[in-house]
């Protein structure tokens, strides 16, 4: 997915934001380019290119600072305990409410180039003894990342009532499943789905559906407009969910 149809479901719903964001400088997009020794993937240079300055009210990563003027001198300054080859740092943990800090990483050697998946992970220890297992998986795409963020900011999070339901066990079938049972009961895309990730839409309620990478649930955030429509909306997914689980 491009970074395009986030940036235009933000400034849709979110129109004050777009005064809020800055890009990062040329020399800033440089000096990242230069120290990731390949290209930037393109939807993280285009995100760059908008919000690398300054994401404003809207966290891109949680708790973590993404501007490239703190990046950079950060990577130069800091030698890293991973393979640097595979591993980008894109995000700076701000140690707030926790003692471990896990900054955020994309995994240039996973996925699609242009989009690569985002993991997490400590960065301390020897880089010798760096071990794949340490990276936790956290987006199948930088892209997904951004739009759950987004969606979760820019709709779900502006409804009146937010609710939470986990499914589990649950895989692509009951994924799909539910993405059906929306599509019924008259949720339309807000923006395009992406693997394991819908972000869908009616008048009074924003649902995301998704299925987490390397888990076997099924989270579903819930914005309604009454505590009832969003109750009755999780009642009659569940409902249909277990139908058709049994059958």
């Amino acid at each position: 997915m491009s970074f395009s149809p986030i940036l235009a479901f933000l400034d849709a719903r979110v129109p004050e934001l777009r005064s809020q964001l800055r890009g990062a400088t040329s020399e800033d997009i440089d000096e990242l380019a230069e120290l990731c020794g390949r290209p930037l993937p393109r939807e993280y240079a285009e995100f760059l290119q908008v919000m690398g300055g300054s994401t404003g009210s809207f966290q891109a990563l949680p708790v973590a600072d993404c501007r490239a003027s703190e990046l950079w001198p950060h990577l130069l300054a800091t030698p890293p305990s991973y393979p640097n080859d595979r591993f980008f740092k894109v995000g700076l943990d701000l140690g707030i409410g926790r003692d471990i800090r896990l900054d955020w990483f994309l995994d240039l050697q996973r996925g699609d180039p242009d989009d690569p998946p985002v993991v997490t992970f400590e960065d301390e220890g020897d880089p010798d003894a760096f071990r794949a297992a340490r990276a936790h998986l956290v987006a199948r795409s930088w892209t997904a990342l951004l739009q759950r963020h987004a969606f979760l900011f820019g709709a779900v999070g502006r409804r009146a009532v937010k609710q939470q339901e986990i499914v589990t066990p649950a895989d692509e079938s009951s994924l799909a499943r539910a993405a059906a049972i929306c599509a019924r009961l008259g949720l339309v895309p807000a923006m395009p789905s992406q693997p394991g990730l819908h972000t869908l839409e009616r008048a009074d309620l924003s649902v995301l559906l998704e299925l987490p990478p390397d888990m076997r649930c099924l989270e579903i955030e819930v914005g309604a407009d009454t505590a009832r429509a969003g109750q009755h909306f999780l009642e009659i997914l569940r409902d249909n969910l277990d139908a058709a689980g049994d059958a």
